[in-house]
């Protein structure tokens, strides 16, 4: 006799959290980091679907399921739903059809981008749970951590880097920079630029004493992000806290004040940059940059890989060239020199930019939804007078992250705990109504 509570919505939904933010953010092969990527694809596919296939279930013994739901949609899940046709028809009209469906670079096809707007719906729909949430948040984070900062002391945690590798032989030994569970150091830096502002603000507005054990976890992310260097992540988490710090205080005077404070410490520090040069740092460029100059190399050459990204929108501008394209249309080899002065040539397989990728593969309609999708969470999230500790956490959490994709690349490895999270942020905008 199967136990009836099992097949609610809400606890099926929070076990699969639960899975998504262990199994995983923690899974890797045999190989280590040499086979991480197919190991976390066969991962995320099983879960995923295991998943659905429960919420089906659920749904067809009439237990309030995602498909039997007496929720109206709103805006935002009407934009997602549109997101993810059109993110189907790109993949179909595509001339690179079938490969679009998976995806022949980086597993981000049509199937990857579809499996992330279901999971937004169904777990919006469905989990409500969000102090538990944010604690096993807390936990996974401060384990993931701790796998990075016996990294950066050379210590081969968890057997993931090859007998004789470590994390600084990143970029001279070895193709890119990986550290944690996750692979590539930039997807470490997109995950803790997603988590820590969740547990910093739930702590600042949460009222039990035992939220003072998620400071441990937050110094630790925090440490991590530093050390790491990925300028994207650590902009994302400071300028994301930065915007969203008046709109998650219940006060209006106070709001008011923050809001007017930041406005003139924004215009102070333009000016100061302006007026003052930083020569051989990121100041640097963005001085040059406010002066009009704008050179490939700057952003980590991002500046390079959107100018050669850009034009390929006038191309097929409606439909883009199907998910997971962009190697295949963009033709450019990225160079890269190495501290020993080699130089690395590699091609490129995403925009570094989530926003202007999902343009070129998607189609700028795709955009347009997606855009219109996040504009919405946020106007609500800024509109509501009196969040909720949680709702406050996740907003500021999918801010930082937010502001990251603009200069980052979505991939299944790390785009679901976004998702997830944004779920979790109308879930409780929804229950303050």
């Amino acid at each position: 006799m199967i136990n009836r509570s099992i097949l609610m919505p809400e606890f099926i939904c929070g076990l699969f959290v639960v899975l998504f933010f262990t199994l995983q953010l923690f899974i890797f092969g045999s190989a280590g980091y040499r086979n991480i990527t197919i190991v976390k694809y066969v991962s995320f596919l099983i879960i995923c679907g295991c998943f659905f296939l429960a919420v089906i279930l659920c749904s067809c013994l009439g237990r309030r399921g995602v498909l039997r739901t007496k929720k109206e949609c709103n805006f935002t899940e009407i934009c997602v739903v549109l997101f993810m046709i059109l993110t189907i028809l790109s993949a179909v009209l595509s001339e690179f059809f079938p490969e679009t469906i998976i995806g022949a670079h980086r597993k981000e096809g049509a199937l990857s981008i579809c499996i992330y707007g279901l999971i937004f719906l169904v777990v919006k729909r469905n989990l409500t749970s969000e102090r538990f949430i944010i604690y096993l948040i807390g936990a996974v984070t401060a384990v993931f951590a701790a796998v990075c900062i016996l990294q950066f002391f050379k210590i081969n945690a968890l057997w993931l880097f090859p007998e004789g590798l470590n994390y600084y032989d990143g970029g001279i030994k070895y193709s890119g920079e990986f550290l944690g569970t996750l692979g590539n150091a930039g997807l470490t830096s997109a995950f803790l630029c997603l988590v820590i502002p969740i547990l910093l603000i739930y702590i600042s507005r949460a009222k039990e004493k035992s939220r003072l054990w998620l400071l441990i976890p937050v110094a630790l992310g925090t440490i991590v992000l530093l050390k790491s260097r990925i300028a994207a992540g650590v902009l994302g988490l400071f300028l994301g806290l930065f915007l969203v710090l008046p709109y998650i205080v219940n006060n209006k005077r106070s709001r008011k004040i923050i809001f007017i404070t930041e406005i003139l410490f924004v215009i102070a520090a333009l000016i100061f940059v302006y007026v003052n040069d930083f020569q051989y740092t990121t100041m640097h460029e963005f001085h040059e940059v406010l002066h009009g100059n704008f050179e490939d190399s700057y952003g980590s050459s991002r500046i390079f890989i959107w100018r050669h990204t850009l034009p390929l929108l006038a191309d097929r501008p409606i439909f883009g060239g199907g998910a997971d394209t962009l190697a295949d249309r963009i033709g450019v080899i990225f160079e890269t020199v190495k501290e020993d002065g080699t130089i690395r040539k590699a091609s490129i397989d995403a925009a570094h930019n989530e926003y202007l990728n999902i343009a070129v593969c998607q189609g700028i309609p795709a955009l347009i939804v997606y855009l219109a999708a996040l504009l919405s969470t946020f106007v609500r999230f800024i509109r509501c007078d009196n969040k909720s500790p949680a709702a406050a956490a996740f907003g500021a959490g999918i801010m930082c992250y937010s502001i990251q994709a603009f200069f980052g690349i979505s991939i299944f490895i790390c785009a679901p705990y976004f998702w997830i999270i944004w779920a979790l942020l109308e879930s409780s905008l929804q229950n303050k109504k």
